[in-house]
């Protein structure tokens, strides 16, 4: 685990051991009605409501209209110091926000909400824009920047939506979440909108994009959420690994990607016997976006994950739209790892397919494959239907890099 990892693991620790606000007495004139409690929640109903959402952390919301939050800097609800540990009730109503800001610190969080701890958000659609320059290390999400225990379902993130920023070091920027761990939960959520993260630092300042979480860590899982085909993501990194992912960017041990696939739903039953070894999940998702990527140093880009060091299973990346599939590019990159499903595989890939259209263009080295540009891991029961597009190297053919590992049951078409 990196130095950056450590700072936020760290600092979700601290909250969990000091606690959350005790939730106020009943405070009405901050609300349209209700007394925050589970049977009679705070109503939510103009911006200047939800910026009152922020003062009683741990209470129960529902929100009863859309809500533009107007011209003025939008502040992420929710830090590590004050994180939002309460319920909210979107009812498919929309939050719209033209200029997110993001908290201050050594690390930044940026999102409608900042930071989350033992939270639930449910039934929201967001528009969300940002343009954000910032020091030190970035967590950037279109609904939460970074999430500890939190349950987060059925909410998504329009079209209308884009997101740049660019971060003196590491950077983990997702469609939903941009850092998600301890347990925490993303189901039936989308990213339809756009996605541009650059790094800036040192060796040690990775660059994390995901559609749906950019890393994916102790216990987090992702179900049945769909980054979809007008989506995009872009992640560049000026020294350090970059790891772009149309679900997750990096998805580590004791993580489980499970049930994924492109635009189309899939009926598949698992049969995990001795593999289901993990915890994290991202399960019967979607991909279909444009994924691309650059990095001076390395990269992994993948239909699914950039980074897979746990198990994916069920994944299927392709497009509705376009037969040749899911588009994934990397250009100008000295060591590009490509594959239709994972970029780089350490972990287990596990009944899972790939219609991938692979655009390349590198000076260095190059590993692409179907199912994954270079997998140390283990491929099972998994096939691929093709490659196709174009690939110019300088030093190396374009070819599936294949070290120490465990192949079975691969097939191929096209």
């Amino acid at each position: 685990m990196n130095n950056s990892c450590k700072l936020l693991c760290l600092a979700a620790g601290f909250s969990l051991l000091f606690g959350s606000n005790i939730l106020a007495a009943d405070n009405e004139q901050y609300f349209g009605a209700g007394n925050g409690t589970k049977e009679s929640p705070y109503w939510v109903e103009n911006a200047e409501h939800l910026q009152n959402v922020r003062l009683f952390p741990n209470a129960y919301f529902v929100q009863t209209k859309d809500i533009d939050t107007g011209d003025n800097v939008f502040e992420p609800i929710g830090s590590f110091d004050k994180p939002f540990t309460g319920n909210c009730d979107g009812e498919g109503h929309r939050i719209s926000i033209k200029d997110l800001g993001a908290t201050q610190g050594s690390i930044k969080l940026a999102g409608l909400w900042g930071f989350t701890s033992e939270a639930e958000i449910k039934n929201l659609i967001v528009d969300v824009n940002a343009s954000l320059n910032l020091d030190g290390r970035v967590c950037i999400g279109g609904i939460a920047a970074c999430a500890n225990k939190s349950n987060i379902s059925s909410c998504s993130v329009s079209s209308d939506s884009n997101i740049y920023v660019n971060s003196e070091k590491c950077l983990y920027a997702g469609g939903i979440i941009g850092y998600s761990a301890f347990n925490t939960v993303v189901r039936s959520c989308s990213f339809e909108g756009r996605i541009d993260g650059r790094s800036r630092g040192d060796i040690d300042a990775v660059c994390a994009i995901g559609g749906i979480v950019g890393e994916n860590r102790t216990g987090a899982r992702i179900k049945k959420s769909t980054f979809a085909e007008t989506a995009s993501i872009s992640g560049n990194s000026a020294i350090a690994p970059a790891w772009i992912g149309g679900i997750a960017g990096f998805n580590e041990d004791s993580t489980y990607v499970c049930d994924c696939h492109a635009v189309v739903p899939m009926n598949l039953k698992p049969e995990y016997g001795d593999l289901k070894r993990v915890f994290t999940k991202i399960s019967k998702c979607n991909s279909a976006g444009t994924v691309s990527g650059y990095s001076l140093e390395r990269i992994a880009v993948g239909g699914i994950v950039g980074f897979n060091v746990a198990e994916v299973a069920n994944c299927i990346s392709q497009s509705s739209s376009n037969t040749r599939g899911s588009i994934v590019k990397c250009n100008d990159v000295p060591s590009a790892l490509i594959g239709g499903v994972t970029g780089d595989n350490t972990g287990t890939i596990y009944n899972s397919s790939s219609l991938s259209s692979i655009q390349m263009l590198s000076d260095g080295f190059l590993g692409v494959g179907g199912i994954a540009g270079r997998n140390a891991g283990i491929i099972n029961r998994c096939n691929y239907f093709a490659i196709s597009g174009k690939a110019l190297s300088s030093f190396t053919a374009l070819r599936s890099f294949n070290p120490i590992s465990a192949l079975e049951s691969v097939s191929a078409r096209g």
